[in-house]
């Protein structure tokens, strides 16, 4: 059986996670790269400017690595985070690129989640959502991982990213409350979910808010309308994730 807490989609934005100022300009405020960060082209519906980050061995030394620290992350919350990714120099290259969530100790240490990839020569929505365990000192950080050109290059080749989103599932502290909302239909007797949205969605993901483990559902197509089949799924609280073209819809259930 299922009961439904309904919410607003929760959404917060990086600094400059569309990469660009007030005034429209490119603008990596807030980023650190290992390799300089340029401008590049846009995703659909995000303005001007994308950033372009170097594949590790082509046109920039070692490794390559963007990263922009979250110090709204606290232990124990879970966050997603997603955005649009693809390769630039595609098909000339066509190394796994994409982005994720990880972790910094306070002497520096360097701890990564799994990251989801693509090798798409186009911008592709990805999304991934993690469960925090900080210690004192440990700062969450957002990592741009734009791959590795095989066989390293004197030329720069590079991955593309735009309308990269953080959300918090665990509180909604420190996000935006946008009017639209992810709307949710249910039918009992099957334990089927429909997700209703007033743009495409893209993905969908499930997250069982008590553990912090998340599910990646498989949708049959890209409209505004998905089913979800919820047979599997046991008892409890869950959060519902739909990713479309401007970001993060979100919405919460609790399934009897």
């Amino acid at each position: 059986m299922l009961g439904f807490v309904p919410c607003v989609s929760i959404h917060a934005q990086l600094i400059n996670g569309s990469f660009e100022d007030g005034q429209g300009n490119f603008d990596n405020t807030g980023w650190t790269s290992t390799c300089p960060m340029v401008w590049g082209p846009a995703a659909p519906g995000y303005g001007d400017f994308g950033a372009l980050v170097n594949h590790s061995n082509a046109g920039c030394n070692g490794w390559s690595r963007a990263t922009h620290l979250v110090p709204e992350i606290a232990n124990g919350e879970t966050w997603t985070l997603g955005g649009w990714c693809g390769v630039f120099t595609f098909p000339f290259f066509s190394p796994y690129v994409g982005f994720g969530l990880g972790w910094k100790e306070a002497d520096g240490t360097l701890h990564f989640f799994t990251a989801p990839v693509t090798n798409n020569g186009t911008y592709t929505y990805l999304q991934v959502t993690n469960t925090f365990a900080l210690a004192p000192g440990d700062t969450a950080f957002v990592e741009l991982d734009p791959g590795t050109a095989s066989g390293g290059s004197g030329n720069s080749l590079f991955a593309m990213y735009d309308g990269l989103e953080l959300a918090n599932l665990t509180t909604g502290s420190g996000v935006t409350f946008p009017s639209r909302e992810l709307a949710l239909r249910t039918n009992v007797a099957q334990d089927q979910l429909w997700l209703g949205c007033d743009e495409a969605i893209l993905a969908v993901q499930l997250v069982e808010l008590g553990s912090g483990r998340s599910v990646a559902m498989p949708i049959s197509s890209g409209g505004t309308t998905i089913e979800v089949d919820l047979r599997a799924f046991a008892s409890g609280a869950y959060a519902v994730i739909a990713g479309t073209a401007s970001g993060s819809r979100i919405a919460r259930f609790v399934k009897f």
